[in-house]
């Protein structure tokens, strides 16, 4: 059986390892992003921690007569940029459209942590101006995992 803390490890260790990934965060926000698993509500990552990926358990269900075990996990993203395009009656904070790019590459690398399992859905979004110049982009991964009589899945 797999255990939220197997998730976490594995999503950690896929996204240090994501050369793609961290090209990617080089190239929007200058530097290599930290891995973090877990999150202190009381030190909540700041400008000075951006930009960072943090990985925190959710919740897994499953037990000897379903058909499956099912997990989720948050991954949620930090970077800061305060950058404004203007144009012709026009303003892009683009903090934000770097954050979406990101959280679209975190998404890639994740869907590649194993050949074992599938992310099965996700729920994603963006929080641009209400901290700015961090922007906080939020993703919700849910994990099905098929129980088979006499096999172990394993990461």
């Amino acid at each position: 059986m797999i255990t939220i803390s197997d998730l976490l490890t594995a999503f950690q260790d896929r996204l240090l390892a994501d050369t793609v990934l961290t090209a990617a965060f080089v190239t929007e926000t200058g530097t290599e992003p930290t891995v973090i698993i877990g999150e202190d509500a009381r030190n909540m990552p700041g400008p000075d921690d951006a930009p960072c990926i943090a990985i925190t358990p959710g919740m897994s269900r499953g037990g000897q007569e379903s058909g499956e075990y099912v997990y989720s996990v948050s991954v949620d993203w930090l970077i800061s940029d305060d950058s404004v395009t203007e144009g012709f009656r026009s303003k892009t904070y683009t903090g934000l459209l770097k954050s979406d790019r990101l959280g679209e590459e975190i998404w890639r690398s994740l869907c590649d942590v194993s050949p074992h399992i599938a992310l099965s859905d996700r729920t994603f979004a963006v929080a641009a101006l209400e901290q700015f110049p961090l922007v906080i982009g939020m993703m919700d991964i849910t994990i099905n995992v098929p129980q088979l009589i006499g096999a172990e899945i394993s990461l």
